[in-house]
C-alpha cells in the first residue's frame, strides 16, 4: 500500500465555529462544510473526495454557471455537501 499523502486544509465557517465558538458541534446546525485548500491542490482534494465515494453536485434550477471563480461545484459525500475553497473572499470582488 502506498504511503498516505497529507493535504493542507483549513476548516472554514460553520464547522470551525461549531467547535471553537459553540463548544459542541451538535449546537450549530450545518447544511454543508467549507474547506480551504491551496488553489494548486484543488484537483487533488476533489479527487480524494470523489475516491471516497463523493459525487459532484450539479447546478440546480436556473443556475447556469456555478461560481467556479470562487470554488468548484460541491462534492456530496454521505449526505454532506463539501465546498472546497482556495480563497476566503470572491476573487472578483474589490475586497482582498
Amino acid at each position: 500500500m502506498p504511503p498516505q499523502r497529507r493535504h493542507p486544509v483549513i476548516v472554514l465557517k460553520g464547522a470551525y465555529l461549531a467547535e471553537a465558538v459553540y463548544g459542541d458541534v451538535a449546537l450549530r446546525p450545518m447544511c454543508d462544510t467549507d474547506l480551504m485548500v491551496p488553489r494548486a491542490e484543488l484537483p487533488r482534494a476533489q479527487a480524494v473526495l470523489l475516491d471516497m465515494g463523493g459525487v459532484q453536485q450539479q447546478p440546480a434550477g436556473n443556475e447556469l454557471l456555478w461560481r467556479e471563480h470562487h470554488h468548484p461545484r460541491p462534492v456530496v459525500l454521505r449526505d454532506l455537501s463539501i465546498e472546497l475553497h482556495w480563497t476566503i473572499t470572491d476573487p472578483l470582488s474589490q475586497s482582498r
